[in-house]
């Protein structure tokens, strides 16, 4: 079973996530902010990351710029996902 991991600040947003994911036959665990999400996938290895781009503590796209500094993590996909309808 492939893990996905899941950012987000806002838990119904996650958790309705990992409801869909996990129907969907995948493993699915779940971080509030980029620095829990990086512990995450240090542990876990997520075949997928999707990832709330406005987060507290560590925002989705200073995330990503970590998770590409690391080399056994640089090459896991990310989906940068934002209900901000303003963001860039």
């Amino acid at each position: 079973m492939k893990t996905i991991l899941v950012l987000d600040d806002d838990p119904a947003i996650a958790k309705s996530l990992k409801r869909l994911l996990h129907l969907a036959g995948y493993r699915v665990i779940t971080a509030s902010n980029g620095s829990e999400g990086l512990a995450a996938a240090r542990v876990e290895m997520p075949a997928l990351i999707i990832t709330d781009r406005s987060m507290p503590i560590m925002d989705g796209v200073e995330f990503c710029r970590q998770l590409r500094r690391e080399r056994e993590l640089a090459r896991i996909p990310v989906i940068l996902t934002s209900a901000d309808m303003s963001a860039p």
